[in-house]
């Protein structure tokens, strides 16, 4: 296989990992925003609940029992989500050196070629009586 056409095929791989990436993203934001909301919700409860009781809870201790009580997974929702979205940019960063590798090869081999065509010893149409054949 070619460096160009190795360098289209990563280009390719690379355009479907950057829409996969970008829908990812807005993945990971809306279980981000339903995780923070619900903990929100949570701490508020937690410390009227206290407050009614006479306890004060310290911040460790809400935590503690806001994701105990996290039934839905919201929480690991969130931390799944933000790891899928960091795999997919190093995804995005290996298309990128994938790509960089196989056009810096392209260069090479135009520099390779016209080196090899400027040098004296190649002969050219011209050279050649009645051309080549």
């Amino acid at each position: 296989m070619t460096a160009q056409a190795r360098l289209n095929g990563t280009l390719v791989e690379w355009d479907s990992a950057a829409a996969a990436f970008e829908q990812a993203v807005r993945e990971a934001a809306q279980a981000k925003v339903a995780w923070e909301r619900y903990a929100a919700r949570k701490r508020i409860l937690l410390k009227a609940e206290a407050a009614g009781e006479g306890e004060k809870l310290t911040v460790p201790d809400l935590n503690a029992r806001i994701l105990a009580d996290d039934e839905d997974g919201l929480y690991e929702a969130a931390e799944v989500s933000d790891a899928l979205v960091t795999g997919l940019r190093k995804r995005l960063d290996l298309f990128a050196a994938q790509a960089d590798a196989c056009r810096s090869e392209i260069a090479s081999e135009r520099r390779r070629q016209e080196a090899w065509e400027s040098s004296p010893s190649v002969p050219s149409a011209r050279d050649v009586p009645g051309g080549f054949r």
